[in-house]
C-alpha cells in the first residue's frame, strides 16, 4: 500500500505555501475593441457586479491529483465555507478514509492529522513561522472561491495596462508595474514576491489565472480556474489548478469540484480525540 500518510503533511505545507503567495478556460472574443477601452475604474465596477456573492458554500466532492518530480497520486476531499467566518476542509485518501481536517476562522487555525494522531489549534503565526510568509483566512477564502475583488480595489490605481497579445487571445491581461509596491510582499528570507500577471475572462469577468514570480529565488506560481458553471445565477469554477516551480523542482495540484451547493445551512464539525497529541 502506498504510504499515503507520509505524503499528506508534505502536501499540506506546500499547498499553504502556494496559497500564501497571493494571493482557465477563456472563450475567444469577437469584439476585442469593446474591452480594449476599459479603464481600471470601470473594470473594477464590472468585476464588483460579477463578484461571486454567497453566504455559505458546500462542495461535497473534490477529486484531486498531486504530482511532482517524485510522486503522482490522487486524493479526495470536501469543502465548506461560511463567508468571512469559517472554512472547513476534509482531505481523504483514494479509499475515502480521512487523513486531515482543517478548520479556519479569521483569527484561528486548527487541523487534525489523523494518521499521526496529532492536532494543532492556535493562530496563523504557526504557519508564518514555518513558511516565512504571511497567510490569513481571507487569502485562503479568495483562492478557494475565485474572488479577487479586494485585490482590485486595493491595487486599481497601480495596475498596469493590458498586454495586447494576450488580450487578443481572449483574455484581459493585467500587468503589475515594477516601479511600485503593487503585488509585492516583503519577506526577510525570500525577498520580493511579485504578482506578474492576472488574466480575466472578458465575458464573465472572472479571474482565470494569477501568476506570481520571485526574481530572487526564480520561483513561479500559477493558479488557474476553469470549467465555469452557473451557481445561483453566478459563475463558479469547477476546476482549480495550482502549479509551482523553481530552478530545482516543480509540483502541480489539480482539483475538480462537484456536488456544489450555496446558501444552505451547513455544519462545521471539528472534534479532537483526547488521545491525540497537541503540536506546540
Amino acid at each position: 500500500m502506498y504510504k499515503f500518510y507520509v505524503k499528506w503533511e508534505y502536501i499540506l505545507i506546500k499547498v499553504l505555501i502556494i496559497v500564501t503567495f497571493i494571493s482557465c478556460k477563456a472563450s475567444r472574443i469577437s469584439k476585442s475593441e469593446e474591452y480594449a477601452n476599459l479603464n481600471n475604474e470601470k473594470l473594477v465596477e464590472i468585476i464588483e457586479d460579477n463578484e461571486f456573492n454567497f453566504e455559505s458554500l458546500n462542495v461535497k466532492k473534490i477529486s484531486g491529483n498531486f504530482k511532482d518530480t517524485e510522486k503522482n497520486f490522487s486524493f479526495k476531499g470536501s469543502l465548506r465555507i461560511r463567508k468571512d467566518s469559517l472554512i472547513l476542509v476534509s482531505v481523504s485518501n483514494i479509499a475515502g478514509i480521512e487523513s486531515f481536517r482543517i478548520f479556519c476562522s479569521p483569527d484561528t487555525l486548527k487541523f487534525i492529522d489523523r494518521v499521526n494522531s496529532r492536532y494543532y489549534t492556535g493562530n496563523y503565526g504557526y504557519l508564518k513561522n514555518i513558511l516565512r510568509f504571511k497567510i490569513d483566512y481571507f487569502i485562503i477564502q479568495s483562492i478557494l472561491t475565485d474572488s479577487y475583488l479586494d485585490f482590485f480595489k486595493r491595487k486599481e490605481k497601480k495596475i498596469g495596462s493590458k498586454d495586447k497579445k494576450n488580450f487578443e487571445e481572449g483574455y484581459y491581461n493585467f500587468g503589475i508595474n515594477d516601479k511600485n509596491e503593487t503585488g509585492k510582499y516583503k519577506d526577510e528570507i525570500q525577498g520580493m514576491l511579485k504578482i506578474s500577471k492576472i488574466l480575466m475572462h472578458p465575458e464573465n469577468y472572472k479571474v482565470n489565472m494569477v501568476c506570481i514570480g520571485d526574481k530572487n529565488s526564480k520561483k513561479e506560481i500559477i493558479i488557474g480556474y476553469d470549467n465555469y458553471f452557473e451557481l445561483g445565477e453566478q459563475f463558479f469554477p469547477k476546476s482549480i489548478s495550482i502549479k509551482y516551480q523553481n530552478s530545482d523542482n516543480w509540483m502541480q495540484i489539480d482539483l475538480r469540484l462537484s456536488k456544489i451547493e450555496m446558501n444552505k445551512k451547513i455544519k462545521f464539525p471539528f472534534r479532537i480525540s483526547p488521545k491525540y497529541k497537541r503540536i506546540n
